[in-house]
């Protein structure tokens, strides 16, 4: 997944490169089609949940944090994937509703990492869930613009906006 995420960052993620990474690698279409049954989808989920679990084991490691900081170490982790991100980010732009349940589900994991964990049973579980959707998103479009002062700062207003700090 990271090797297809690489070359997806210098020519998109798109089925005429799943293509050639899957000739690449001589992965044939039966086996391409067990992998990644919904194609580019599933390998932009399976992106996300490598950088879930990146995100969860640093939690495991240092123990809860506050909501700024499990968002600003997701950024630091992931630096090296930003062309990676960035070139997915514009698949996403066609899959809407793939990419907001993608992103729940590590808004969801980030409320869980943090040092005032929201439970899911609280009435406005959802609506925290939905709303660091909707602001992580807008600090992800931030750091793929390599503003570092701009997402510093957005990250702050963000976890302060949601109750966390």
């Amino acid at each position: 997944m990271i090797a297809f995420a690489s070359m997806a960052a210098r020519t998109g993620w798109s089925r005429t490169t799943l293509d050639h990474f899957c000739a690449a690698h001589g992965i044939s279409e039966e086996e391409r089609l067990q992998r990644w049954p919904s194609g580019v989808r599933s390998l932009g989920r399976q992106f996300n949940q490598h950088a879930d679990a990146a995100t969860l084991a640093h939690f495991d490691r240092a123990g809860p944090l506050p909501l700024s900081e499990v968002m600003r170490r997701r950024f630091d982790d992931n630096e090296h994937l930003k062309r990676a991100v960035r070139s997915l980010a514009w698949s996403d732009a066609r899959h809407p509703l793939d990419t907001l349940a993608r992103t729940a589900r590590t808004a969801e994991l980030m409320w869980r990492c943090q040092d005032r964990p929201l439970r899911a049973s609280s009435v406005f579980y959802p609506l925290r869930v939905w709303a660091l959707v909707v602001l992580y998103s807008a600090c992800v479009m931030i750091w793929l613009g390599g503003r570092d002062s701009t997402l510093r700062a957005a990250v702050r207003v963000s976890a302060r906006a949601l109750g966390a700090h």
